[in-house]
């Protein structure tokens, strides 16, 4: 399926789940040869897209003989293709009854493919039972009931999106789902249909929190706002608990683990003891049906505090493996335990620190810098907007730290002056060697920063990128 958010979209799903067929989600941002690398790899029966993505498959629909229909949402039912199908007159051709066959519980329900941040992209496979127990537990975990109206915001391309809307379906909630973000609409729709429930990436709570009227917005019917698919900062976290209340709850996960970790609302203190204040920054606890240990290199359990490889344990949400990847597969699970590809810590209260991600750890004059926690530094400055890091080529160093940051509209901030700032919340070998300022940071499809096109420009052609 190549689609924005819609009933289409839905239809399609509810087929993949009923009769036991695989639904492989397509990212509509991909351009045209990112979309055949994954139909080549994943070799579908069929292609449902709108007509908005003609461009995108025109050119390739040909290479694919599996293919056997190509169906058309949307359009005026006149222009479509002569090598697709309209969406309603396939409908219209279909048998009345239900298909015979059914999923077992261990069939592959979906296909999602990972955002290849560290290689091409890979399939991720769910099966049924699996997609059902982490419906089951978000709705759990948001305390979802037939009185709730929730707003689903992210894609349905996205596990993020889909799961959320599947345990709203599952608690006879209402769902409104717009086709895409906007954070005008979204906090218009959360005042005028009284929105109790909603999910955003920590990008899309910047962008409410920054419309110029949201102080007159009547946002109070929202008692749950969940965040995650990507790190969320904790000046931007202090300054939405401020202005949405005590509402907020992390969940922390992967395409391949589902949800691992929450962060509960009762645990978003911003005054009290110490040691309370400081779990802003944990991505909580283990969540229901999964285990969390951390690593060393060789494979045994680090102490309380040590950091280490995070390793989750969900038998019952995990993934079952890469598409056709057993080599992809064999290097993240091992003896039932998945590793996370993030670096971090447990405290003495079992909540879970992420330092980082293993593959980003920048290296220089032999010590270790996590880019988050450099970071963590930059958006404390009050001008700043938004920051990323990644550590570049440094003859002397071996790597270095870069920092791009957005400033604030109508700020102007000194690039020394940034950098000695920094020292002021984390050691000085870990600051900026330089800071490069961009009017915006480029964002994949999750929310998250693109950090394998900052880092291109820097280690292209080099025989080692680290």
């Amino acid at each position: 399926m190549m689609a924005q958010n819609g009933i289409e979209m839905l239809e399609a799903y509810g087929a993949g789940d009923v009769s036991g067929l695989i639904v492989h989600p397509i990212n509509y941002r991909l351009t045209t040869p990112e979309v055949a690398y994954q139909l080549g790899d994943s070799e579908p029966g069929a292609v449902f897209f709108e007509a908005q993505f003609d461009d995108v498959l025109a050119p390739i629909h040909g290479q694919f003989p599996g293919i056997r229909r190509f169906i058309r949402i949307g359009g005026d039912g006149g222009d479509t293709p002569d090598w697709a199908v309209a969406f309603e007159d396939f409908i219209a051709g279909g048998a009345p009854t239900r298909p015979d066959m059914r999923p077992a519980q261990d069939d592959t329900a979906y296909l999602f493919y990972s955002s290849g941040s560290t290689g091409r992209p890979k399939g991720v496979r769910l099966g049924q039972a699996a997609q059902w127990n982490t419906a089951l537990i978000v709705g759990y975990e948001f305390n979802m009931n037939t009185r709730d109206i929730g707003q689903v915001v992210m894609p349905l391309f996205h596990i993020g999106g889909r799961f959320f809307q599947l345990a709203h379906f599952m608690a006879g909630a209402t769902v409104h789902m717009p086709r895409r973000f906007d954070a005008a609409a979204a906090a218009q729709t959360i005042e005028r249909e009284r929105i109790t429930l909603t999910h955003l990436a920590p990008t899309m709570i910047r962008s409410i929190l920054d419309l110029p009227d949201i102080d007159q917005r009547d946002l109070s019917s929202l008692r749950t706002i969940g965040y995650g698919a990507a790190a969320m900062p904790l000046a931007l976290l202090r300054r939405a608990l401020k202005r949405f209340g005590p509402i907020l709850m992390q969940r922390y996960g992967s395409t391949e683990a589902a949800v691992v970790s929450y962060l509960d609302l009762h645990h978003h203190v911003v005054d009290g003891a110490p040691e309370d204040v400081a779990r802003l920054s944990s991505a909580g606890k283990p969540g229901p049906m999964s285990e969390i240990r951390v690593e060393r290199a060789d494979g045994s359990e680090c102490d309380v505090g040590e950091t280490g490889l995070i390793m989750v344990r969900n038998p019952k949400l995990i993934m079952q493996g890469y598409w056709r990847n057993d080599a992809a597969t064999s290097a993240v699970l091992r003896d039932g335990w998945y590793e996370m590809g993030d670096v971090g810590y447990l405290d003495a209260a079992g909540f879970l620190y992420i330092i980082d991600r293993k593959t980003e750890m920048i290296i220089s004059g032999g010590e270790n810098i996590y880019p988050r926690e450099v970071e963590e530094a930059i958006l404390h400055h009050p001008g700043v907007a938004d920051a990323a890091v990644i550590g570049v080529p440094d003859d002397q160093w071996g790597e270095s730290v870069l920092a791009f940051v957005v400033a604030r509209d109508g700020e102007s901030i000194d690039e020394a002056a940034l950098i000695e700032f920094c020292g002021e919340h984390i050691a000085s070998y870990k600051k900026p060697r330089r800071v490069e300022f961009r009017d915006r940071l480029p964002r994949n499809s999750a929310g998250k920063i693109d950090k394998v096109s900052l880092r291109k420009p820097f280690w292209e052609g080099r025989d080692r990128q680290v």
